[in-house]
């Protein structure tokens, strides 16, 4: 059986101008874990870990949680990603090429990954200019697949959340703005940055803007 999508015009004025699901998508069979993983280490840190746990009092904290899990090595920590069968994960960029939270990103034209990286997310959210944010390229000049070549497009960014590219630049939301960047001048470095709207409500730094699309 035939199974996608189709977008609907006139009749249901319910489901007129939208995308609706056809019929039933099958769910693909997934790859399974293998059994030589790692086990997972920790490192006590103290009250470090922003956690609000509840206690049996309400209206009051439980004791925070002081247990962090430590990083893995790139090659381990892909043995923990599932795909559906016929699928496979390749490495493309890792630390210390990037150097700090990656918090969201996107591929343009000519198959570069732009990546934002956060110091402040999600806690620290700094006045426009004062971030210590970024947006990395990462670029694969000699087509094996990894990255290899690495600029910072912009900086004093804080939470960065979404990037979108436009007119030759990009559209990112930077905390409480939507801001235009672009490169002017051929060195992948944007020296151009426009305020295009303010105001955006942040008193919770995980309820940013996220993901623009046309």
């Amino acid at each position: 059986m035939e199974r996608g999508i189709r977008y609907v015009t006139g009749g249901n004025p319910q489901e007129s101008g939208r995308f609706v699901l056809d019929r039933p998508f099958e769910v693909p069979e997934m790859t399974e874990l293998p059994k030589d993983l790692k086990p997972f280490s920790f490192v006590d840190v103290g009250r470090e870990i922003p956690n609000y746990p509840k206690s049996d009092r309400w209206g009051t904290q439980g004791e925070p949680m002081t247990q962090m899990q430590e990083p893995l090595e790139p090659q381990e920590a892909i043995k923990h990603v599932v795909t559906p069968k016929g699928f496979h994960v390749e490495l493309f960029a890792s630390e210390p090429d990037l150097q700090g939270k990656p918090i969201c990103m996107a591929w343009d034209e000519r198959g570069r990954l732009w990546v934002a990286e956060s110091y402040d997310y999600p806690n620290e959210l700094q006045p426009p200019g004062e971030g210590r944010d970024r947006i990395r390229i990462c670029e694969d000049t000699n087509g094996d697949g990894k990255a290899d070549k690495f600029i910072v497009f912009a900086e004093k960014l804080s939470i960065p959340t979404s990037i979108a590219f436009y007119r030759g630049g990009a559209l990112v939301q930077n905390g409480t703005e939507t801001i235009y960047l672009k490169d002017t001048n051929g060195d992948d470095v944007a020296d151009e940055r426009k305020t295009l709207v303010t105001g955006w409500a942040l008193g919770d730094t995980h309820g940013g803007v996220s993901n623009f699309q046309w």
